[in-house]
């Protein structure tokens, strides 16, 4: 006979999958370009509270502008909503109960991505675009820290992303 705590291990695998979705921005208009907005959300994928391992994971944001003109540039800052929480914590949450997680501009982690304000990071790009269309990417690196009591469901919090054309 196994013991009691392996089977509370097991539950905590399948059942407490974490799952953060983000809003979608389509057809934006902007001087010298048509541009569109679409993103892959960060999923988590089941999170085991005895691990000592932090959860990492990652997300896309997509911008794919169209030029207008033969001399067309673009320019804009990329800024996400802080969701459950605030920037420093966001939350995610699943009936009352909150799991801690956040979102970064960088693979090792270290800057929070935001919208500029209380020491978070936007993402700032600019570029020529001919007559031709450029799709950029640019990850989101999600972070659930390690060892949180959390209750056995399905975590999400929602994310605005938010596109200011320059």
């Amino acid at each position: 006979m196994k013991p009691f705590i392996y089977y509370l291990r097991t539950l905590t695998r399948l059942l407490c999958a974490a799952l953060c979705f983000f809003g979608v921005l389509t057809g934006t208009a902007y001087a010298d370009a048509s541009c569109a907005v679409s993103s892959t959300g960060v999923s988590f994928g089941a999170y085991d509270v005895f691990s000592s391992s932090d959860s990492d994971t990652t997300g896309n944001i997509s911008v794919t502008c169209t030029g207008l003109t033969e001399n067309s540039s673009v320019a804009y800052d990329i800024l996400i909503s802080t969701g459950g929480g605030a920037y420093a914590s966001r939350a995610m949450s699943s009936g009352g109960h909150l799991l801690s997680y956040n979102l970064y501009t960088n693979n090792s982690r270290s800057i929070v991505w935001g919208d500029g304000s209380a020491g978070t990071a936007k993402i700032s790009d600019g570029y020529g675009l001919g007559l031709s269309a450029v799709i950029k990417d640019y990850s989101i690196y999600g972070r659930i820290p390690a060892r949180q009591n959390a209750y056995v469901g399905s975590y999400n919090d929602m994310i605005i992303v938010t596109v200011n054309y320059l």
